[in-house]
């Protein structure tokens, strides 16, 4: 008498009695991996422009408190220094991501295919990340 819940080879595998097979491991591996390597990208990336815009210092307001009533015009050159910190740390940022991408898409050329599989899908991670990175933010209405 077999085990109880074994089934036998004539009464076939239900769609989730199959055991994962290398594909589906691999796919598994790579969805666990890829959002923590773009999370380090995006981080590395923030601390870049943090730091521009850390360098640039502010016109007017310096040393307010947030508490009191003249924070508002502590932050009114926000806009500005921003823009500035944008325009000095966008092309280190532009050069990280490139050569991410190309350092990832350099291991598509492998010849095992779960590393290829996984350099194909990094360099597109990163790509995209830098992508959603650098577009113009959208005033909510």
């Amino acid at each position: 008498m077999p085990p109880r819940g074994a089934r036998s080879a004539a009464q076939g595998w239900g769609p989730g009695d199959r055991p994962a097979g290398r594909r589906e491991r691999a796919l598994a591996a790579r969805a666990q991996v890829i959002p923590f390597l773009v999370l380090a990208v995006g981080v590395d990336n923030m601390f870049i422009l943090a730091h521009a815009l850390e360098r640039r210092p502010p016109a007017r307001g310096a040393g307010i408190a947030l508490g009191s009533s003249d924070a508002a015009g502590a932050c009114a050159d926000l806009p500005e220094r921003l823009g500035a910190a944008l325009a000095a740390a966008g092309p280190s940022v532009t050069l990280a991501a490139a050569a991410e991408a190309l350092a990832f898409a350099a291991g598509a050329l492998s010849g095992m295919p779960a590393v290829r599989n996984f350099s194909i899908a990094a360099a597109l991670a990163v790509v995209l990340d830098y992508g959603l990175q650098a577009r113009p933010a959208q005033p909510r209405l």
